[in-house]
C-alpha cells in the first residue's frame, strides 16, 4: 500500500488518453506488496494470487500475528472523494522458518574414522510445515553446518564435504556439494620431509557463511565453541538457496593415512532455515467492515498483545474528527471489543504522523508533523517512551559516516512524516540463521519514505540502538518488572480491563462495566 504521485492523462469525456497536453500529476493509492530482504538489501515485489484483494491504502495499521500480516482501515479515494475502510484483511507473507537436522536420523553416532579410508555418514530431513506456514515442499532459504570431531591426530582429516539431497556422493558423479574444509594432508609432498607433528581434538566446528575465515589446521587446533569459518570452497547458501531442503543430506570426511590413529566423527547436524519452494501470497478478508464497534479510519495506531491487536486515534467521519476511542480486535474470535478508556489521560501529541517501533528500549519514534505551529513543520528527531516512568525524552542521534559519494549531503534522514518503521534484532540467537551476514548492525530501526509536505520520499535509513542507554530497563529490571507485570493482582487488574473477554458472541458488555483500561497499560504489556 501507500500514496505515491503519477502523471495521469484523460480528455475531455475522461477516458485515458495518451497525450502530455491533457496530463496532471494526481495521488494514487496503491495496493502493491512489497518484501524487503535485510541481508541482502534487496526489495522484491510479490505477485499476490486469490479472488479478492484490497483495495489501494495509506494510512492503515499494520500487525503481525502468528505470522501473518494482518492490515486494518485506511484512507482511499473514489472519483476524486476521499473513502475511510473500515475493512480487516489478513495475508501469509512467506514466514521463514528454523529447523535442526540431527545427522543421527538414518546412521548411528559416534561413527569412527578409519585411517586410509573415507567415511560418508548420511541423514535424512522430513521438515514438514503446519498449514499455516504453507504447503507443498520446502526450500533451503539459509544453511549452517555443524560438525564435532574426536582424534588423536587431527592434521590427519584432509577434507570435509557436504552432499545435499538429490546428489551421489559416488565419485564418478560428485553432483550438489561443497568442501568444508581442506587440508594439507599427511601424504601431502609438503610434508613428507617433515616431522609429523599430531594434535589431540575434541571440539565442534561450525561452517557458515557468516564466517570470515575458511578453517585450515592452526585454527583446528584452537577453536572456539561460538566461531563460525567459511566453506574451503564456494559459498553454502550460493549452492543450497531455493533447493529441496528434504532429503538424504551425506557428510563425507577422509583420514588420509593408515598409521592406527583414532578418530570419531561425534556429532554432526544442520541449521537449516526454509521457506516453501512454491510461494503463494493470497489475501484473506476477515470481518464484516461494518462492525457497530470499529468505525472506518485512518491514522490510526495499532499495538499487538497476543492475538490481540489494540487501536487507539486516527480520523473518522465526514469531518475527520479525531477518534479518542480504544478498541481491540480479537484475531482468533474475529470480533471487535470496544474498552473503557479514560480520554483526559490519553494526551495527544504536538506531533502527527511520527513512525513509531517498540523496542527492548521503550517506543522509539522519528520525524512527524508539529501541528502546534502555523505551517505545519515537519521534524526529524528522535524521541524514546519509558515504558516505566511513562516519560518522553529526545534522543541524541550522531550523523551517518561511510556515505556513497552521490549521497554525502544527506548525513540524516531529512524532515518528513507518515514514514514506514521496523524494528529489527539481528542479534536474536532465534533468528541468528536467517540474519547470517546481514548488512546492518545488529539492533536496528529501518526508516523507510514518507512525505516532507513538498514530495513524497523513498529513501531508506538504518538507526543502531545498541548504544542506546538503558535507564531503568536493563535486562535485569526488565525481567522483574515483566514477572510483577504478568502475574497475581497486576494480571488480575489487566483481565477486567484492557484484557477484558466477552463471554460469548452474542454478549454486548457494556465497556462502561470495565475497569478503566489507558493507553499507558496497553504499551507496557506489550513491552
Amino acid at each position: 500500500g501507500g500514496a505515491a504521485n503519477v502523471c495521469v492523462c484523460t480528455n475531455n469525456q475522461g477516458n485515458e488518453l495518451n497525450s502530455t497536453e491533457l496530463c496532471h500529476m494526481a495521488i494514487s493509492h496503491s495496493n502493491d506488496l512489497w518484501r524487503f530482504d535485510p541481508v541482502t538489501t534487496f526489495w522484491s515485489r510479490l505477485v499476490t494470487s486469490g479472488l479478492s484483494f484490497p483495495v489501494g491504502r495509506e494510512q492503515h495499521s499494520a500487525s503481525v500475528i502468528d505470522g501473518k500480516l494482518v492490515i486494518i482501515g485506511g484512507l482511499t479515494e473514489d472519483d476524486g472523494s476521499n473513502v475511510f475502510l473500515g475493512d480487516v484483511w489478513e495475508m501469509n507473507p512467506g514466514r521463514i522458518t528454523n529447523h535442526t537436522v540431527e545427522g543421527s536420523n538414518n546412521q548411528e553416532l559416534p561413527a569412527a574414522l578409519q585411517g586410509g579410508k573415507v567415511l560418508y555418514h548420511s541423514t535424512t530431513s522430513n521438515i514438514t510445515r503446519s498449514d499455516d506456514d504453507g504447503k507443498g515442499d520446502v526450500c533451503v532459504s539459509n544453511i549452517r553446518v555443524e560438525v564435532q570431531l574426536e582424534h588423536t591426530c587431527i592434521e590427519q582429516i584432509e577434507y570435509i564435504v557436504l552432499y545435499g539431497p538429490n546428489s551421489s556422493h559416488m565419485k564418478s558423479s560428485r553432483g550438489h556439494q561443497i568442501q568444508l574444509f581442506r587440508g594439507i594432508g599427511m601424504n601431502n609432498s609438503r610434508r613428507k620431509n617433515k616431522k609429523q607433528v599430531c594434535t589431540q581434538f575434541a571440539s565442534k566446528i561450525i561452517f557458515s557463511d557468516a564466517g570470515k575465515d575458511p578453517m585450515d589446521h592452526l585454527r583446528l587446533m584452537n577453536p572456539s565453541n561460538e566461531q563460525q569459518f567459511k566453506p574451503a570452497s564456494g559459498s553454502l547458501n550460493n549452492l543450497f538457496r531455493d533447493a529441496p531442503a528434504n532429503g538424504e543430506w551425506t557428510l563425507e570426511l577422509y583420514d588420509s593415512k593408515a598409521d592406527g590413529g583414532h578418530g570419531k566423527l561425534i556429532d554432526w547436524k544442520l541449521q537449516v532455515a526454509v521457506t516453501a519452494c512454491k510461494e503463494e501470497f493470497i489475501w484473506t478478508r476477515r470481518n464484516d467492515p461494518f462492525s457497530p464497534d470499529f468505525f472506518p479510519r485512518y491514522g490510526h495506531t495499532s499495538v499487538t498483545i497476543g492475538k490481540s491487536i489494540f487501536l487507539i486515534g486516527g480520523y473518522a467521519g465526514r469531518k475527520k474528527s479525531p477518534q479518542d476511542s480504544m478498541l481491540r480486535y480479537d484475531y482468533d474470535d474475529d470480533v471487535w471489543i470496544r474498552l473503557q478508556s479514560n480520554s483526559q489521560n490519553l494526551r495527544r501529541s504536538t506531533s502527527a504522523g511520527r513512525a513509531s517501533s517498540l523496542t527492548p528500549w521503550g517506543v522509539v519514534t522519528f520525524g512527524g508533523m508539529n501541528v502546534d505551529n502555523d505551517g505545519s513543520i515537519q521534524e526529524d528527531g528522535v524521541w524514546r517512551y519509558n515504558v516505566i516512568d511513562g516519560v518522553w525524552s529526545s534522543v541524541d542521534v550522531l550523523n551517518a559516516n561511510n556515505i556513497p559519494s552521490q549521497f554525502e549531503a544527506e548525513k540524516r534522514p531529512m524532515p518528513r512524516y507518515l514514514g514506514a518503521s521496523a524494528f529489527l534484532d539481528l542479534k536474536d540467537k532465534s533468528r541468528a540463521l536467517i540474519t547470517d551476514g546481514a548488512a546492518f548492525g545488529s539492533t536496528i530501526i529501518i526508516q523507510f519514505g514518507g512525505n516532507s509536505e513538498t514530495h513524497f520520499l523513498r529513501d531508506m535509513w538504518s538507526l543502531t540502538l545498541n548504544g542506546m542507554k538503558t535507564d531503568k530497563m536493563a535486562a535485569e529490571q526488565h525481567d522483574n518488572f515483566c514477572e510483577w507485570r504478568t502475574k497475581g493482582n497486576a494480571l488480575n487488574q489487566w483481565l477486567s480491563s484492557c484484557g477484558h473477554r466477552q463471554l460469548n458472541e452474542t454478549s454486548n458488555d457494556d465497556p462502561s462495566e470495565n475497569a478503566m483500561c489507558s493507553w499507558e497499560d496497553v504499551i507496557m504489556m506489550a513491552w
